[in-house]
């Protein structure tokens, strides 16, 4: 031993090193950020070890020296499901997942199909989407316990064909449009996807006796800010509001998830790849992020502890501000930000400074598993909501996107369209540094 990690600046002084293995797959997410943090000012290439328990699995060896993964810098923990209390609840049971070849869905798939349902149901509209699916899934389990549907959640006839002949016990509904700046510009079929076809979904599981119904929401379902926001939040009010019946549903909210289809960490790495310089809409901008694994656990156990009309989410820790995951990746790739390069292009329509996971109006509690919040606000008479629907499902023949917006603000009166953010910062000057733009902000 030559020294302790907070001196490595002062070591490689002394030993000059190309590159630095944190030998610690144990660590904590608040340890890696110490760790990578100390390797980052001392500016040296840094990766990690695998863990011993997938080196004697055999999934890895030792010459798999893989690099810092962006999850490792989260500051916290991951969130572990107990494997026993969810297997209860599926074992033998017929599950159904929309939206299966999504990045929520497939991992949803992938858990689920552990705790041997008697068959799981996989629906997308992606064929190719499927496909894939259906290899990986034959890859994990031999058995063909499996259905793989092509199919448009929002097409009654097609979902109820496929509801008669399966008739789930649990549905877990992921399907959903999610681009913020893309539903902008498409606010009929954002309503349509996200909102018309979970009212035709919640109608025909419980036509065909599901017990339990789970909706996957969004952190941006909080004080929304933009289309695809305000029609999750209509969802969360749709899934709590629904009257009482024999169907349990609850509804799960949640921020980024890391490497997801579309989202920001995958756009860094093609831009990397591309030599193109990383954009970002702001250097105040700031996202709640957790793993597609630990986004799964959370909708796993809501679907076990909530109540009907809960709305869950996941204490996720502090936000993470994009500019920092931007300049990790470019480290992590044994780049300088000087070589790769970051550009401001501005707040897009509808687009937050920072997310939010409550609002003031609702009420915060606890749950039996500690790391999970249990949300409530005042709700509204499921007569009243069905008139509002019904005039928002009208609003949508009209040319235009303005009177599907003024409805939706009239059913979600937090929607605002105006711009979320400080009043001086929404296009920063070109001609600035990152650095003082982050000053700025």
């Amino acid at each position: 031993m030559i020294g302790r990690v907070d001196e490595i600046g002062a070591l490689l002084a002394r030993y000059p090193a190309d590159e630095i293995l944190i030998a610690i797959p144990s660590a904590t997410g608040e340890q890696m950020q110490r760790f990578t943090a100390i390797c980052q000012k001392a500016r040296v290439r840094f990766r990690t070890v695998p863990a011993l328990r997938d080196i004697i699995n055999g999934q890895l060896t030792l010459r798999q020296i893989r690099e810092v993964r962006i999850e490792d810098l989260l500051g916290r923990d991951p969130v572990e499901t107990d494997l026993g209390f969810v297997r209860r609840e599926l074992e033998g049971r017929v599950v159904l997942v929309t939206g299966a070849a999504g990045s929520i869905g497939s991992e949803l798939c992938r858990q689920i199909q552990t705790y041997n349902p008697s068959r799981l149901v996989c629906v997308d509209q992606s064929e190719t989407g499927i496909f894939y699916l259906q290899q990986e899934l034959a890859d994990m389990q031999a058995d063909d316990s499996g259905t793989f549907c092509v199919a448009d959640v929002g097409d009654v006839h097609r979902m109820r064909a496929i509801f008669n002949e399966h008739r789930p016990h649990v549905v877990f509904h992921a399907a959903a449009y999610k681009h913020v700046p893309v539903m902008e510009r498409n606010a009929q079929e954002a309503v349509r996807n996200n909102v018309m076809a979970l009212l035709s979904l919640l109608d025909i599981a419980e036509e065909h006796l599901c017990r339990s119904f789970v909706l996957i929401s969004s952190d941006k379902a909080v004080n929304p800010t933009n289309i695809m926001g305000a029609t999750k939040r209509l969802g969360e009010l749709i899934v709590a509001c629904r009257d009482a019946n024999s169907m349990r549903c609850v509804s799960v909210r949640f921020g980024n998830v890391l490497g997801s289809s579309g989202s920001v960490v995958p756009i860094f790495q093609q831009q990397i790849r591309n030599n193109r310089p990383l954009t970002i809409t702001h250097p105040a901008i700031r996202r709640f992020f957790m793993t597609t694994r630990e986004a799964v656990s959370l909708v796993l156990q809501a679907f076990v502890i909530g109540e009907r009309g809960d709305i869950l989410v996941l204490d996720m820790g502090e936000p993470v501000f994009i500019l920092e995951l931007a300049r990790t990746l470019i480290r992590l790739c044994g780049k300088t930000e000087d070589q790769v390069g970051i550009r401001f292009t501005g707040l897009r329509e509808g687009e937050k400074i920072c997310e939010e996971l409550y609002s003031a109006a609702e009420q915060v509690s606890a749950t039996s598993r500690t790391k999970i919040k249990r949300i409530r606000s005042k709700p509204m008479a499921w007569s009243v909501l069905l008139h509002h629907l019904e005039e928002l499902r009208a609003s949508m023949t009209v040319d235009g996107a303005a009177p599907v917006r003024a409805k939706l603000r009239e059913i979600v009166p937090e929607y605002s369209t105006e711009m979320y953010g400080h009043p001086a910062e929404v296009h920063p000057s070109e001609s600035e540094t990152s650095s003082q733009l982050a000053a700025r902000a």
